[in-house]
């Protein structure tokens, strides 16, 4: 029988699984991680950072324009003649221009700009590692976020966005080698913006050592150097362009001929840096170690150890996972990769290291372990678990988008725990600069040395430059070790801080209203000094036995002086007036903190009122009643409002003093109901807080 021929039947290919699974979830995780990163670093943006070093760029920023960059010190009295060794000054000039060019917009884009750069440069860095879009993105916006407490408009900044583009340039030149010259040109600019240079410059020479070294094990010496050889001359060339290719350098080499320069001298920029270890200038709070002594207020820590622990985690994951699949270590780890593992293990340790013994190296940590977390974030995301780095995503997103939101809060012009301010003043902490108290010096042409607070160094030298301060942030670049002694001296042993005053011929003080301060200011005013600029934050203090002190309280006193606002001319009046040495009878005084308590109430006011007026039965019926018409007032006034929280401190402050009266008195009804209007009042203070605060 004839024979019908089989027809061959194509059967289509069958998509995996999971590949028909990787494809959109590909896509999501891209979405995700992309929205990942730039919320966080919008976030990270947006953190409030009050630092005194902004005004130290824009003070340092018209000095280097006006010609005075590696000249004489003229801020301070304690400097006597020694040369700042601003080796901060391009990131200072950048700051300035930005501000003088664009106004407080061009600072707000440049921290954006800065933090941006850095999150899209670990991106880079971890892609450039083998790391997928997705993983990179998510991994640079976590670092980006965890660096968050430690992100400010300072030169710092500069090291943090050149950092990852360092690495980025190491990991680009294994294909093409002279790129390494990109990242010497990198150090050269990071060498004149900020003195965390000489990282870069020890970061290039292991990266060239062992990379050189590497192609030494494998294929000799000949063919390294005939490979590689611009691995170690961009090494040399480094350190040598990091320690001359700069003002300072090129002012010491220029200087007189005919004195010997030593070899520290002739290397002292490169060297400078170190002089940080000095014992003053440990105990600053970025110094100090990871778990000091005592609270620093100085950034977290806990964001620190869910980088490294997730690091670490994700490696040990990954090393099991390789011994289980029975992989060999001499079949997989080609000399490439010894290379890199050694680059990468000597990095993540030194950073740790680093880290640990000084709180201030926490975000370059995080920052360049970025790279190898997005190489592991990927490895786990990879084959049947596509839907790790989705997840990974949404769970960075969810605690990142509501603090976002509080940080919306934190901004709102309403908010009744902050004055009216702009987003720049908001953003760098201008509440907590002497704004008035520097105003007020400048408008009453005052000079002469002051006492200080340290981190006011920059702002005074901004706004009123007549004046000369004693010691300041800027610390070890200018400041001798026994300076700070003498202020520590000062600010904390109050029974001779005016003979320690006088012996340095000061004669002003200007520091905030903190309770810190309290003694010191306690003590001086007993010692003849008066209070001549007073706006509830901060101070000014004179001398009233050096002539022109007293010629200044007089003038305080009479109402003769020029002031920002009537609300710190009526305040800082009633305040001067109680001022022994100006021999102003109690019903004057009084009379002026309830004229002061007209233009605005205000907690101190109604403390003076309290203790200026006479506690007789009759006058404490007197004060009931007055205060009794206070509350009234203070209730009418709207809370829910811009600096609302002053209108609450006010009203609890009116409570506290009814109560006492009431007490004094013996009036048990109104003692009761002082108690309760005190506990509402409190509470409402704490809804206010709990809804609008950051912390």
């Amino acid at each position: 029988m004839p024979t019908t021929p089989r027809q061959k039947v194509v059967v289509a290919p069958q998509p995996h699984p999971s590949t028909t699974v990787r494809a959109p979830l590909g896509v999501v995780a891209l979405g995700l991680g992309l929205a990942a990163a730039l919320i966080c670093a919008v976030m990270v943006w947006a953190e409030p950072r009050p630092i005194g070093d902004l005004y130290v760029a824009f003070s340092a920023g018209r000095d280097i324009l006006a010609g005075k960059l590696a000249k004489p010190d003229e801020w301070a009295f304690t400097t006597t003649g020694r040369v700042w060794f601003n080796q901060n000054y391009g990131t200072h000039l950048l700051h300035y221009l930005a501000y003088i060019w664009w106004g407080q917009w061009g600072i707000v884009g440049m921290k954006l700009f800065f933090v941006a750069a850095a999150t899209a440069f670990v991106a880079l860095a971890g892609r450039q590692r083998g790391a997928s879009w997705a993983a990179a993105l998510i991994a640079a916006g976590g670092v980006i976020a965890a660096s968050r407490s430690y992100v400010d408009m300072r030169p710092n900044l500069t090291t943090l966005t050149l950092a990852p583009l360092m690495l980025w340039l190491f990991y680009l030149s294994r294909r093409r080698i002279h790129l390494i010259w990109a990242a010497v040109a990198v150090v050269v600019v990071w060498s004149n913006a900020h003195n965390g240079f000489v990282f870069s410059v020890a970061l290039l020479m292991l990266w060239a050592g062992l990379r050189f070294l590497t192609l030494v094990a494998s294929a000799g010496w000949a063919t390294a150097w005939r490979r590689a050889w611009p691995l170690p001359v961009a090494a040399v060339a480094a350190v040598l362009l990091a320690n001359f290719a700069n003002p300072f350098t090129i002012a010491t080499l220029s200087g007189p001929t005919g004195q010997p320069l030593s070899l520290g001298k002739v290397f002292e920029y490169i060297l400078f840096p170190f002089t940080i270890l000095a014992p003053a200038w440990k105990k600053l709070n970025e110094w100090q170690p990871m778990f000091p002594d005592h609270p620093t207020g100085f950034g977290t820590i806990w964001e620190f150890f869910i980088v490294t622990g997730t690091l670490a985690g994700l490696t040990v994951l990954r090393a099991l996972s390789f011994v289980s699949r029975g992989g060999r270590l001499r079949e997989h780890f080609k000399a490439e990769k010894v290379g890199m593992f050694l680059f990468d293990l000597v990095l993540g340790c030194t950073l740790v290291a680093m880290s640990y013994k000084a709180r201030r190296f926490i975000p370059l940590t995080v920052i360049l372990l970025g790279p190898l977390v997005a190489m592991q974030l990927d490895w786990l995301g990879r084959s049947s678990r596509p839907w790790v780095l989705p997840a990974v995503a949404v769970a960075m997103l969810a605690p990142v988008g509501h603090y976002a939101w509080r940080q919306y809060l934190f901004y709102r012009p309403d908010n009744p725990t902050m004055p009216r301010q702009t987003i720049f003043e908001r953003m760098n902490g201008v509440l907590y600069m002497p704004t008035g108290a520097a105003q007020f010096i400048a408008d009453n042409d005052i000079s002469g040395r002051i006492l200080n607070e340290w981190r006011w160094e920059g702002y005074l030298r901004w706004a009123c430059p007549k004046v000369k301060v004693f010691l300041g942030g800027r610390a070890h670049q200018v400041y001798r070790e026994e300076t700070d002694a003498l202020v520590t001296s000062i600010l904390w042993y109050p029974p001779t801080s005016s003979q320690l005053l006088a012996a340095q011929d000061v004669h002003l003080v200007a520091l905030s209203a903190e309770e810190k301060y309290g003694p010191l200011l306690t003590a001086l005013i007993a010692k003849q000094w008066a209070q001549i600029y007073f706006d509830g934050r901060d101070t000014v203090l004179v001398d009233t036995q050096w002539p022109e002190g007293m010629d200044l309280a007089r003038r305080c006193a009479e109402g003769s002086l020029a002031y920002p606002n009537p609300i710190a001319a009526a305040l800082s009046r009633a305040v001067c007036m109680t001022t022994p040495a100006l021999k102003i009878p109690p019903p004057k005084v009084f009379d002026a903190f309830l004229q002061a308590n007209t233009v605005a109430p205000f907690p101190s006011n109604y403390r003076a009122i309290w203790t200026f007026y006479p506690h007789s039965p009759d006058g404490m019926m007197r004060l009931r009643s007055y205060f009794r018409q206070e509350f009234d007032r203070l209730q009418a006034m709207d809370a829910n409002v811009a600096d609302g929280m002053q209108t609450l401190f006010c009203r609890k402050a009116v409570a506290e003093y009814l109560l006492q009266a009431s007490r004094q008195l013996g009036d048990a009804p109104e003692t009761a109901r002082w108690q309760k209007e005190i506990q509402r009042i409190q509470q409402q203070m704490d809804s206010v807080q709990k809804k609008w605060s950051l912390r």
